[in-house]
């Protein structure tokens, strides 16, 4: 705060003396704007005053890093995790894996009893959905914020389903397996054995013979149907392996993702609580690729808070500012997102949304948080009184006479 308050206070002027020359200017810092031009190379010198005495001022501008470096020092902040987490965060990821397990129970009777690849897909999306929000869930109760922990979280937890649902199969099959060794033994010609014989020697059967690996080998064989039930031959072999890999990526990627999405959610470690409270301040009709700019070359909080104004309130691009904050702490940091939302309707008629980040989890005091929600509300206001007055036709009217007044104008020139 104090090399804030120092370049903030009124004309400064670095002067540097020569042994052999009058002092040379090397940098005028006169206001912040000035300041916002630091690493970009827009300063003073005269690299002819300077000789090989002047140590210091060859070391100043043969280091390439000071001036980036002054930069960054004024650039706003962004939340970073702390890699902290909770002793709770243990406890909670065992019940979640008790969950996984009980989801992939019922997952591998819904794949049992709908033996079709096409739905199979979305019974997995689904399943990779709800693991998600355990994965969520796990990590806020156990206060984490550490990335490496959380992608464990979600790896754990995909690897519980998984291998759940593959026990669950094996252990499904088994009484199939076994009454039809029965059948078989019953049924054979070469020699006679009673229902009891037939059924020992099945349960014989199912515990030497058949395994857990014999089950995945009679998957790969068996294959899935593809489309309605007799209308096209199973796929088995390769594919069946393909299909199994593309659904272990499917279920481990949406787990990791939410708990990773978690962990990156801004956190007081103050409050040892998550800002997850948000609340969307504006939406900001974006009229041209300058606005765009002017929040993405905003390197200071004073530059992300003056928010660009549009020349129109209608568009299908709109600047999203949303900020999280701690429910009931509005004297604590409030944390920042503009999103970039551009609507558009494709081939078949359909709304498509595109979400680009502009900025993410710019911190904000209490002050800079009042200051954000006076100036939208000040917008609002401004671009609610334009479409008043376009629908009223009244800047129709101001247009044309101000048109008219620059003719009369012209003619008495």
């Amino acid at each position: 705060m104090a090399c804030c308050n120092c370049f903030r206070s009124s004309a400064a002027s670095l002067l540097l003396p020569s042994t052999k020359h009058k002092s040379t200017l090397i940098l005028l810092i006169r206001n912040e704007e000035a300041l916002s031009q630091l690493g970009t190379g827009l300063f003073l010198w005269d690299r002819r005053n300077i000789q090989q005495g002047d140590s210091f001022i060859l070391n100043l501008l043969h280091s390439k890093s000071i001036f980036a470096e002054e930069k960054e020092r004024w650039m706003f902040e962004t939340y970073k995790p702390s890699g902290g987490f909770g002793l709770m965060v243990l406890p909670a990821l065992l019940v979640g894996m008790i969950v996984a397990v009980a989801i992939s129970f019922l997952y591998q009777l819904l794949l049992n009893l709908i033996p079709f690849i096409y739905i199979n897909v979305l019974l997995t999306v689904g399943a990779g959905f709800l693991l998600s929000i355990i994965g969520i869930s796990i990590c806020s109760w156990g206060h984490c914020r550490n990335r490496m922990l959380g992608f464990l979280v979600g790896l754990m937890l995909a690897v519980s389903f998984l291998g759940a649902k593959f026990w669950f199969q094996y252990q499904a099959s088994i009484p199939e397996i076994r009454q039809a060794v029965v059948q078989e033994l019953l049924a054979s010609k070469d020699f006679q054995v009673t229902q009891e014989d037939a059924e020992k020697a099945a349960d014989s059967f199912v515990k030497t013979e058949y395994s857990f690996l014999e089950y995945i080998q009679m998957r790969v064989d068996q294959g899935w149907n593809i489309g309605r039930r007799g209308g096209g031959g199973p796929v088995a072999g390769w594919f069946v392996y393909l299909v199994w890999l593309i659904e272990a990526g499917i279920i481990a990627f949406m787990a990791i993702t939410g708990a990773l999405s978690q962990t990156a959610t801004p956190y007081s470690e103050k409050l040892s609580a998550w800002a997850n409270e948000e609340e969307i301040v504006m939406s900001l009709p974006i009229s041209d690729a300058e606005m765009v700019a002017q929040i993405n070359q905003a390197t200071t909080v004073d530059q992300l808070l003056e928010i660009p104004i549009p020349k129109t309130d209608q568009s299908n691009i709109f600047a999203i500012y949303k900020t999280n904050s701690i429910q009931g702490q509005e004297l604590e940091d409030a944390y920042l997102t503009v999103e970039l939302l551009e609507l558009s309707v494709n081939s078949k008629g359909e709304q498509e949304k595109t979400e680009t980040p502009l900025v993410t989890h710019a911190i904000l005091s209490s002050e800079k948080r009042k200051e954000l929600v006076e100036n939208a509300s000040l917008l609002q206001e401004a671009l609610a009184d334009y479409r008043q007055a376009v629908d009223d036709g009244s800047l129709e009217n101001d247009s044309a006479e101000g048109e008219l007044s620059d003719e009369e104008s012209s003619e008495q020139a």
